[in-house]
């Protein structure tokens, strides 16, 4: 069953174990925004339901991010509220719509692991900066189709039937194309331990291919890929990997962690220490394409 922890940061956190029983990090930021507007109008919530002849129990399920309205009903809402700023206006229903995205509902052949998988992909869609840190494995936004392919294969959930493994590498090209998008591609920044580049996955031709497309990824204008060496010391509270979402500043949050375990899944909301962290890591962390930085050819391997 999912559940909800107390923040170490102090923002808000959603956890989730793959399963649908908790609100979506979109449905939660609906939900605290509509209730914002409701309480700046002075309006109880038994008024407007009369007025949009809702249940005031699904109301109430509503306004705490666990029941989806439609568009045209959050919709009347707004104009309930008096919201009469565009800019606002689309922003919510935007999030109204997303809100309907789950994780079962989106055209990937099931290859979409559990609903929370759902928010990162809405995350990764919407974000202007991605900056992830990744110190045992390589990150999913530069896996090739054939590392796609062996993440498939050991993933937990998803099972090594031909279907899915080529529905997972659609949707690992489908995710990488905001990187090469024009005017609206994504800047990305990668900081990598250096034992992930050592630690090889599949074939040994496979991995090569893997090695270069990281090579060739670091050129693009938008992507930033560091490396850690192994003789650097990390922070000692960062033991895993984690992902900084910046968001556009009309979004609720302007920043969103996530961060993957076993079995699920953590975002927090505007977590300082994270980013503070990765800007430690950053700084002490080398260019890919350093001398210092040695990526095993083929020959090597």
């Amino acid at each position: 069953m999912g559940r909800r922890a107390a923040s170490p940061a102090g923002g808000p956190v959603a956890a989730y174990d793959g399963t649908d029983s908790r609100p979506s990090l979109r449905a939660r930021w609906l939900a605290s925004r509509m209730r914002q507007l409701r309480d700046d109008q002075g309006l109880a919530r038994r008024f407007v339901t009369a007025h949009l002849d809702v249940d005031l129990s699904e109301f109430g399920r509503f306004e705490r991010g666990e029941h989806a309205f439609t568009r045209e009903r959050v919709n009347a809402l707004l104009d309930v509220y008096r919201v009469h700023d565009p800019d606002e206006r689309d922003l919510l229903l935007r999030l109204a719509q997303a809100v309907w995205q789950s994780g079962s509902e989106l055209d990937f052949d099931g290859a979409v692991p559990d609903a929370s998988f759902a928010d990162l992909l809405w995350l990764e869609s919407h974000a202007t900066h991605i900056r992830c840190y990744s110190p045992l494995s390589i990150p999913d936004l530069l896996h090739t189709p054939s590392h796609a392919e062996q993440t498939a294969r050991s993933a937990a959930g998803i099972t090594a039937g031909q279907e899915r493994i080529a529905a997972w590498q659609r949707l690992t090209a489908d995710r990488q194309q905001r990187l090469d998008l024009h005017p609206e591609r994504v800047e990305l920044t990668v900081v990598m331990d250096a034992c992930a580049l050592s630690r090889p996955v599949g074939s040994p031709r496979g991995w090569q291919d893997q090695l270069d497309h990281i090579r060739q990824a670091a050129t693009l204008p938008n992507v930033t890929i560091r490396v850690l060496p192994t003789d650097v010391p990390r922070p000692t509270a960062v033991d895993g990997a984690f992902s900084i979402f910046d968001l556009p500043s009309r979004y609720p949050a302007p920043q969103v962690v996530h961060i993957p375990y076993l079995g699920g899944r953590l975002f927090l909301e505007d977590s300082h220490a994270h980013a503070t962290a990765f800007e430690h890591l950053y700084r002490v962390a080398s260019d890919v394409d350093q001398p210092t930085i040695r990526i095993p050819s083929e020959q090597e391997r």
